[in-house]
């Protein structure tokens, strides 16, 4: 939705194609080729998916929805960074 609605704010078309999703940054910012994001972003998941288990039943539900607040706040400024205006 977020991607959505930053096309529509700057006059562009809503469902417009562009290369600001995380696995064309992967491919143009870095040297990755062929299924090597693809690789690198499962792994990331499967990381994350353990790590949010682990935090579950080791903390509160209150910890828990910092942590997942926290570390969605880290994804968007890294990504941030990484992304570039493509217009």
């Amino acid at each position: 939705v977020g991607m959505i609605a930053g096309r529509f704010a700057s006059g562009r078309a809503a469902f417009e194609a562009d290369r600001n999703h995380i696995h064309h940054i992967l491919f143009d910012r870095t040297s990755l080729k062929g299924y090597s994001p693809l690789f690198i972003l499962l792994g990331a998941s499967a990381f994350f998916a353990i790590l949010g288990l682990k935090i579950d039943n080791i903390f509160t539900p209150a910890i828990s929805a910092i942590v997942f607040i926290v570390t969605g706040l880290l994804f968007l400024f890294l990504k941030q960074k990484l992304s570039f205006k493509a217009y």
